[in-house]
This record gives structure tokens, sequence and C-alpha cells, in this order.
């Protein structure tokens, strides 16, 4: 029996759609980390190697890796993890994207619990 509360109507509880959003919920997690590592490793070397930040990027290196490259492989984690988060954070009913925030209860669109 769906249940109604502030004007929303929420979907009964599936237990393959729990399970299946807890499975998506874990990897969007676990995408996020090489995303945070990336902006920090970025930030401690560019405290740690200031001599870096006004350099032209062909014209640097880090740990005897060119600049354009570590730029190349940043840019493809990061566009990579935006688009595996897009196809990722979606609601098992309904597909719907679910928004930014990973604290989410019960899908927007289709009212599906999620606990």
């Amino acid at each position: 029996m769906d249940e109604n509360f502030d004007g929303i109507q929420y979907k009964e509880v599936n237990t393959a759609v729990i399970k299946e959003f807890k499975k998506r919920k874990k990897r969007q997690v676990i995408t996020t980390i090489p995303v945070i590592a990336i902006i920090l490793i970025g930030f401690i070397i560019r405290i740690t190697h200031p001599e870096l930040s006004n350099a032209r990027i062909d014209e640097t290196s880090f740990l005897g890796i060119p600049g354009i490259v570590i730029c190349i492989i940043v840019g493809v984690i990061i566009i990579g993890s935006v688009i595996f988060s897009f196809l990722n954070w979606r609601c098992p009913a309904c597909k719907a994207y679910l928004g930014k925030n990973t604290d989410i209860k019960f899908c927007p669109k289709c009212g599906t619990k999620f606990e």
C-alpha cells in the first residue's frame, strides 16, 4: 500500500530495489575517492612546488612525468567519474537521475522508497 505524507506519495518498499540502490550508492561513493584524491594531490603539489604554478604546461614535469600527460590523465579521470556518476546514480525503479545528494530516502520522480 502506498503512503502519502506532505503531499508526496511514497511507493511500497521493494527489497530488490533497495538492494540495487545500495549497490549504486556504494559505487557512487567509491567513484568520488579518486576525484577527491586528485584534488588533494593538486593542492599539495601547488603548496610544496609553487614554481609549478606559474610555469607553462608544456615546460613542466612532476616526478619525471610531463605536465601535459598529467593534465590528460587527470582530465580523463574526472570526466570519466562525472559520466559514470550520471549513468550510475539513477533510481533502480524508474531510472530517473537522483541528483547530487547521496543521502536520499526515496526517488523524487516516482516516490520509490530506498530504505
